[in-house]
């Protein structure tokens, strides 16, 4: 009977830490080579998480902008924080219920129905034209944005291994844009204890 020297690999479901790095490990006494390739890369969830930050300065702006009260100020500033926090920036929601509180805040100077009615049309006005311009500003810094991401990435590829990306353990670092990565390791016999396909032993 003919024993071969098999080679044994332990596989991680762990997650990147916080830093993008995780440590990967090969367990045999064989040469190693490790590589990583792009299975596909979100995007559109980059997009989406850079506009959600966009929202934000773009809200933050009209209320500094309308708002001249400094109490009914800082409350749908507290609020649109409080929110973003949560959110990771703010979303059409969160847009819509910020233009409420503007509304109702500056609709406070009409003495009439009919007046109130009125200045809620020019504020509508007014937080649409501020929209539409600051809109079309962040929509530039949103495109150059992921276009310099796009390269960082280009050079970098699918993340890199830090130091080396040979040996029995290596330290992987993650790219900048999120997306499912392959890390794939391949295994040469060392030849030290026997070539492949050698009879170790006969029984």
């Amino acid at each position: 009977m003919c024993k071969r020297k098999s080679a044994e690999y332990s596989e991680s479901n762990e997650e990147c830490n916080e830093e993008g790095v995780k440590k990967l490990t090969f367990n045999d006494r064989i040469f190693y080579q490790w590589e990583s390739k792009w299975v596909e890369m979100e995007k559109d969830l980059l997009r989406e998480n850079l506009e959600k930050l966009a929202r934000y300065s773009v809200l933050t702006k009209i209320v500094n902008s309308l708002v001249s009260d400094e109490e009914d100020r800082d409350k749908i500033l507290g609020n649109l924080n409080e929110w973003a926090r949560i959110l990771g920036g703010a979303d059409v929601y969160l847009e819509r219920s910020v233009k409420i509180e503007i509304e109702e805040a500056l609709a406070k100077q009409a003495r009439t129905p009919k007046d109130r009615a009125k200045l809620l049309i020019e504020i509508d006005k007014k937080i649409e034209e501020l929209m539409k311009k600051e809109w079309k500003r962040m929509e530039d810094l949103i495109r150059k944005q992921i276009e310099q991401i796009e390269k960082i990435d280009e050079v970098l590829g699918p993340g890199k291994f830090i130091l080396t990306n040979n040996g029995e353990t290596v330290i992987y670092k993650a790219p900048f844009s999120n997306g499912k990565i392959k890390i794939i390791c391949r295994v040469r016999d060392s030849g030290v204890q026997a070539s492949d396909g050698e009879k170790l032993s006969k029984d």
